[in-house]
């Protein structure tokens, strides 16, 4: 019986070393990595908006007013010289009273301080291409009579191909940095594990849902035209890749 149990025990000395290394798996030698890439392309639709105002003795008025305001600058902005694609919408439209002048800023009780009118008002939009002629839009709309124009957007239809072409310089940069870590490491790249991005922003984006697209001819000219030549568009990504070396 004792030369049972010695056997047994050197049994178990002899296979549990082996069964320990079985269970450890070594991990591959690896690097990680974030490059950065940067893609350029013009733009090719710009956004002007602009206030538009009616007034009148009473509502009805007001709101005829803006109703003649509106007619002339959508007309006007659709009609402008040399674009090749033209969207105008309006929102933000509202009434309201205009009290008596003479009672300042600290009295908007109806009993003191009568209504005297009423404003109606709205902005319009006006989304087109080239973006060259963004200024003349700009100039125009003051022309017809709007208020406050200003670009405020100057953007890509599509920048699919732009964030492509941002994704492959920011792989390429990566990999140029794994070649060099690498290398000191007296080692090699040998495949790609993963790819992640950790942060991705966009100068670039998409158009807005727009409407009431006008089309009118003849074409119209401001008196004032303004030279408007815009940055282009870049698109910055970032991508953190894995690399297996050995």
């Amino acid at each position: 019986m004792k030369s049972l149990t010695l056997v047994a025990g050197w049994a178990c000395l002899l296979f549990a070393p082996a069964v320990s290394a079985q269970e450890v798996s070594p991990e591959r030698a690896s690097i990680v990595v974030t490059g950065t890439g940067r893609a350029e392309a013009p733009p090719d639709l710009f956004t002007v908006t602009a206030g538009i105002e009616g007034r009148g003795v009473d509502q009805v008025a007001a709101l005829q007013a803006l109703a003649s305001r509106q007619r002339v600058v959508m007309e006007g902005l659709g009609r402008l010289e040399g674009l090749t694609s033209t969207e105008v919408t309006t929102d933000g439209a509202g009434i309201e009273s205009i009290s008596d002048p003479e009672c300042g800023n600290s009295d908007y009780s109806p009993e003191t301080c009568p209504i005297v009118g009423y404003s109606a008002s709205m902005t319009v939009r006006l989304v087109g291409s080239p973006v060259q002629r963004a200024g003349d839009a700009l100039s125009l709309a003051g022309e017809l009579g709007a208020r406050d124009a200003r670009v405020v957007r100057i953007h890509l239809s599509d920048n699919s191909d732009l964030r492509e072409a941002a994704n492959r310089a920011a792989f390429a940069d990566a990999r140029r940095q794994a070649d060099l870590l690498a290398s000191a490491a007296g080692q090699r790249v040998v495949r790609t594990v993963r790819i992640a991005t950790p942060d991705a922003r966009s100068m670039a984006s998409s158009s807005d849902a727009l409407a009431d697209i006008v089309d009118f001819e003849p074409r119209v000219r401001p008196v004032a035209p303004l030279v408007f030549a815009p940055p282009p568009t870049e698109f910055v990504t970032h991508l953190t890749v894995t690399f297996e070396i050995e």
